[in-house]
């Protein structure tokens, strides 16, 4: 499973950036015709609303929160659960830092005075955003009791399209910038995982066999 969803994942990324770097014409129009829409929506409330939940993955903020959860989960002796989440992110993020670089899209006209010099593509706040909602169905949701699953995936569910619907909303992204970040945070999921829970144990059991060998 995880092997096709970062097959298809990656190949949604990878189709998205070519299309980006070659600047194809319905791709632009897609963007723009989206982004002279969002201005219809604008309201005090929803400004408010969809700028404190994009301001949540800012990088001061992430790193305080973040950083907390990792020292948490070393506290209570969840080294795999930190070392999976320390190591995804970190992955995601340094793919988002290399295609940025290297494509280098300009940002959208922003009518809110949000200044971001980063390129536009991807959007590095839809892949932690979708990294994080993934890991939390991988490890917490399997431990939540029946009564309470749905409407805690539910819930779930509508915030975690909300932290990348505000990044348009807001209109600091185009949507493609978006859907790349959500395609990039699903491949570093599912990356991880691959290497985590099949290449890792394996190396942990042949070890620890060694070292039983050794002793008798």
């Amino acid at each position: 499973m995880y092997i096709i969803t970062f097959w298809v994942s990656s190949l949604i990324l990878a189709i998205l950036w070519l299309f980006t770097l070659s600047e194809t014409k319905w791709l632009i129009h897609v963007d723009k015709y989206v982004n002279q829409i969002i201005p219809l929506f604008h309201n005090s409330l929803f400004n408010i609303l969809f700028f404190w939940i994009s301001e949540i993955f800012e990088p001061d903020w992430f790193v305080m929160w973040f950083g907390a959860l990792l020292i948490a989960l070393l506290v209570f002796k969840k080294y795999y659960e930190a070392i999976f989440l320390f190591f995804g992110v970190a992955g995601g993020q340094f793919v988002k830092f290399i295609m940025k670089n290297i494509t280098d899209k300009p940002r959208p006209d922003n009518p809110f005075g949000i200044i971001d010099t980063e390129s536009s593509f991807p959007s590095g706040h839809a892949t932690t955003n979708i990294f994080l909602f993934l890991v939390f169905l991988h490890f917490v949701a399997p431990h939540i009791k029946k009564p309470w699953k749905l409407p805690t995936n539910i819930l779930l569910a509508i915030f975690v399209l909300a932290f990348p619907f505000s990044r348009i909303f807001l209109q600091v992204h185009y949507t493609s910038d978006v859907l790349a970040g959500m395609a990039l945070g699903v491949a570093s999921f599912s990356f991880t995982v691959l290497t985590f829970e099949y290449l890792f144990p394996k190396i942990y059991r042949n070890i620890k066999s060694k070292i039983k060998l050794n002793n008798q």
